[in-house]
């Protein structure tokens, strides 16, 4: 989500995406923990129709679930000045953060197991989320 986004089309297909003012980048992990992005502006570069980069300046804010042997153990999150993640096949490669960080680590407990851990401006409204390519045109 965010205040205006713009989408940049070659060939009929997805180059770029930009979001601008306060955007918002959520996905809902296979243990139903929510991976959260937000910042002052998001710039997404495309790939064969697949996401290849994302950046986020001014203020980057994150929060990740941290697994190990498939077992969820916490939650990480940072805070940052800019944050470039890399994917390939459509999964994350590579995460740097620059500036100033702040980052802490939340282990899994009996309360957050419940909720999960959430950036303060986290909205998941499942049942208006495009699922198709005609859902946003």
């Amino acid at each position: 989500t965010g205040d205006k986004i713009n989408i940049e089309l070659y060939e009929n297909k997805i180059k770029r995406l930009v979001i601008k003012n306060n955007p918002f980048i959520i996905e809902k992990t296979k243990y139903n923990y929510y991976n959260q992005i937000e910042g002052e502006n998001a710039h997404m570069i495309f790939k064969n129709s697949e996401i290849h980069k994302i950046t986020i300046d001014k203020l980057a804010k994150s929060i990740y679930v941290v697994k190990e042997k498939n077992k969820i153990i916490g939650f990480n999150k940072s805070i940052s000045q800019k944050m470039n993640i890399v994917f390939e096949k459509n999964k994350i490669k590579n995460i740097k953060s620059f500036g100033q960080i702040e980052s802490t680590f939340t282990p899994i407990n009996k309360e957050n197991k419940q909720k999960g851990v959430k950036l303060r401006n986290f909205f998941w409204e499942e049942d208006s989320r495009p699922r198709y390519i005609n859902d946003i045109f």
